[in-house]
């Protein structure tokens, strides 16, 4: 019987030090022109004693590669991991953190650092081929706070070139311990860490979770990362997985807030004035999870008269809750919001 012969990978050329964040993009875009093809790339370090092989394979060009780590070239060389993703901050600190032996905390002490996608990181420069480090890198001053025994942050960076999320995940993946500052020069939220996991969490409006998921809601402000800072408060309870997730949902609401034209200065209008509240908790009882009872107290807020804007001045409430409560009350068809004052009169369907 014929059998068709397996298609061979493509591999490309070995690298000599473990690969920057714009290699590992390049690769990136290389598999995706290649669905259904394996794409390896030799990684040869410490003058050719160890060899990895970084492989990808897009099996579906809807979905996200799968990209694995194996701890050398051969047919017989073991996986070291295996994830689907399309952030490379994330599939960087990954590799590195195999690749180089140590977190990115160890290798703080060299002195130096190099810049990923806008995030400063206290690295070698030479484990990220920048072999010219511009003078200057790694000697930030910049501090939080007050007290002579604060060190210069280790990390730090904009939103706009690293999202809050991929910030949190490089954090839990190299195990590091201190604070991470982030301000947008309005508000500011502090997270404290403990070999990656977040223990302590304040912000102005939250602490603890919220504080968290709070954070993985900002698209917009500066961090920093002190490692030396530490606190006596337990105040975070959740795993850093479990409030990444929870993150994500609470983005995906949004989105779909966003779509449905609601500001801050949105007029909310009750679509049915005359529910019962057995009604609203049946609407409700299926949407996303949060306290029913706060949700009634909002709903009872919501007069056809006010902006969300003047719901949440008189009762604040942060992004983790009131997020979902509008989700809620949209997606259920409860309420809704016109893009225009003079429909306020108008009920749609």
């Amino acid at each position: 019987m014929y059998r068709p012969k397996p298609i061979p990978p493509i591999r490309l050329n070995q690298l000599e030090v473990a690969p920057t964040y714009e290699q590992l993009h390049a690769f990136y875009e290389q598999v995706r022109k290649a669905p259904g093809r394996r794409l390896e790339l030799p990684i040869i370090v410490d003058e050719g004693r160890r060899a990895f092989l970084l492989a990808a394979t897009l099996t579906n060009e809807a979905n996200d590669p799968d990209f694995q780590l194996l701890a050398g070239v051969g047919i017989k060389a073991p996986l070291l991991w295996t994830h689907t993703t399309c952030d490379m901050h994330f599939l960087l600190n990954l590799v590195l953190n195999d690749i180089t032996g140590a977190s990115i905390e160890d290798t703080l002490s060299k002195g130096t650092s190099t810049e990923i996608a806008g995030m400063r990181l206290g690295l070698n420069p030479a484990l990220f081929g920048h072999r010219d480090a511009p003078v200057g890198w790694g000697t930030n001053t910049s501090m939080t706070g007050s007290g002579a025994d604060r060190t210069a942050a280790t990390l730090e960076g904009d939103l706009k070139n690293i999202p809050s999320a991929s910030i949190l995940q490089s954090v839990l993946i190299s195990k590091l311990s201190g604070l991470l500052s982030v301000s947008d020069g309005s508000e500011e939220i502090k997270i404290y860490f403990v070999d990656g996991m977040p223990t302590h969490g304040t912000s102005i409006e939250t602490t603890g979770d919220k504080s968290v998921i709070e954070l993985l809601t900002w698209d917009k402000g500066r961090f920093k990362f002190f490692p030396n800072e530490r606190s006596m408060e337990k105040t975070v309870n959740k795993r850093m997985e479990v409030l990444l997730m929870e993150g994500v949902a609470l983005l995906d609401q949004r989105t779909y807030l966003t779509q449905q034209n609601l500001t801050m200065e949105s007029y909310l209008i009750r679509k049915d004035p005359n529910l019962s509240e057995a009604d609203f908790q049946t609407r409700v009882a299926n949407a996303a999870p949060i306290s029913i009872n706060v949700q009634k107290q909002f709903y009872r807020r919501v007069d056809s008269q006010s902006t969300l804007f003047e719901i949440l001045r008189a009762w604040p409430m942060p992004k983790s809750e009131w997020i979902p409560i509008m989700f809620n009350l949209i997606a259920a068809k409860l309420s809704w919001c016109p893009s225009d004052r003079r429909l306020l009169r108008r009920n749609p369907d």
